[in-house]
């Protein structure tokens, strides 16, 4: 049996119906009783597809009318806007004409006050004129006593200058010495450094010397120096007191002189400059000691082996050396804890040996 389906709804069309003839048939398409289409065109119905495309040309439509209604408030704002500033505009150009005039009255009241400034000026040229052709003839009545005054106050200036130029090559020639000085010392002490570092490579290369209870013999020539006389003690004094100056070239000097005396006092004074906060200094100080052959400075010495410095370092090692003839292991350029255990070495070796060393001087 054959079924049939609406071409709208798409339910089956019951038999009977088809029987009794009361389905419709259009154009190849078959209609239930329900979807039937009534007769004429303006009764058929629309598509949804086509119902709902027309719902969004509708919406499209409102949507470009509300755009529309905007930009024209807008643009209706900005000419109201445009209109108020024209006649504003307006207001001031009708004003306009006025004040020029009123600049113009001015720019003429300033014409006439300029071309009074100007004559003025004519007339006090004319006067400043007559007044210096009269003064001429006084001016040159005494042209020559000025002169003459000029040329003596030129004669006194000169005569100051000469006597400040004269100071100032005195001043030149003293830094010029001092310079000198100055140079010569930092000199002596580069060529006291390279001499501890030849010792350095000396001691470095030289076989090692016997150990801290070797026996100990006194160098000779340590007896006690001769009481100086008033005015070696005087020299003394001086160089004494310069050692707390605060220039350290100048305390580096009064080292240096000191090496050339002996005695209590100068050793004591030289034992004291080895705190001082340069370096080259302190170098200087063990050198003179190792020069006067002082024995009782050597637990200074010793001391100074912890220096932070590398060369008062290798100085006090050269000084220990000279002065106790022993070579116990020291390297001023090892770590800190490394110098550490060598110093308390020579420290014990001073606790067991000074005694000897001290009665021998």
């Amino acid at each position: 049996m054959k079924i049939y389906f609406c071409d709208i709804c798409n339910e089956s069309i019951p038999l009977k119906d088809i029987n009794s003839n009361r389905i419709t048939i259009e154009e190849g398409k078959i209609f239930c009783q329900k979807c039937a289409p009534k007769k004429g065109r303006a009764n058929e119905r629309v598509p949804m597809p086509i119902l709902a495309t027309m719902g969004v040309l509708v919406l499209v439509v409102l949507g470009l009318g509300l755009m529309g209604w905007k930009l024209v408030s807008e643009q209706a704002s900005d000419i109201n806007t445009l209109e108020t500033t024209v006649a504003t505009l307006n207001r001031s150009l009708g004003d306009l004409p006025t004040q020029l005039g009123t600049i113009a009255t001015k720019v003429e009241g300033i014409d006439g006050r300029v071309q009074e400034l100007s004559d003025d000026l004519t007339t006090s040229r004319t006067e400043l004129q007559q007044h210096f052709e009269r003064l001429d003839d006084s001016v040159r009545a005494h042209h020559k006593g000025y002169k003459k005054e000029i040329q003596g106050a030129v004669d006194g200036v000169l005569k100051d200058l000469g006597e400040e130029i004269s100071d100032l090559k005195d001043q030149v020639s003293n830094v010029a010495t001092e310079l000198r000085s100055d140079v010569q010392t930092r000199i002596k002490l580069l060529q006291e450094k390279v001499e501890l570092l030849q010792d350095v490579v000396t001691s470095r290369g030289g076989a090692p010397g016997p150990g801290p209870s070797a026996d100990v013999t006194p160098k000779p020539g340590r007896d006690t120096p001769p009481a100086p006389d008033a005015a070696e003690d005087r020299e003394i004094n001086g160089h004494i007191a310069k050692l707390a100056d605060p220039d350290a070239g100048k305390r580096y000097a009064a080292v240096i002189a000191l090496g050339r005396f002996s005695g209590p006092k100068v050793v004591k004074a030289l034992e004291g400059m080895l705190r001082d906060p340069e370096d080259y200094v302190r170098v200087a100080v063990i050198q003179n000691l190792r020069k006067l052959n002082s024995v009782s400075s050597i637990p200074h010495i010793i001391d100074a082996l912890r220096d932070k410095d590398y060369f008062v370092r290798v100085a006090a090692v050269g000084a220990l050396r000279s002065l106790t003839s022993e070579k116990l292991n020291f390297d001023p350029d090892t770590s800190p804890s490394d110098r550490e255990s060598k110093v308390k070495a020579w420290e014990k070796w001073w606790g067991e040996n000074q005694s000897k060393l001290l009665k021998g001087s």
